[in-house]
């Protein structure tokens, strides 16, 4: 049960720490120098990381 917990609780502050990545904002720089495909992927990309890191947290949180 002990190993159980653990995972539940790795699976928790990996979905947190995703979430806190997914925060990135690109600078006014970066912006400049992308094309707007490339701004597009990389911002769908930053959401879609949120959203599993909302789920991994979710999913941590179902047993306790």
């Amino acid at each position: 049960m002990l190993y159980f917990w653990f995972v539940v609780a790795v699976i928790f502050v990996f979905g947190i720490s995703t979430i806190i990545s997914a925060q990135a904002k690109l600078t006014p720089e970066v912006r400049k120098n992308l094309p707007p495909e490339d701004i597009e992927t990389i911002q769908s990309e930053l959401d879609a990381r949120e959203i599993w890191g909302v789920l991994l947290v979710l999913i941590a949180m179902f047993p306790v």
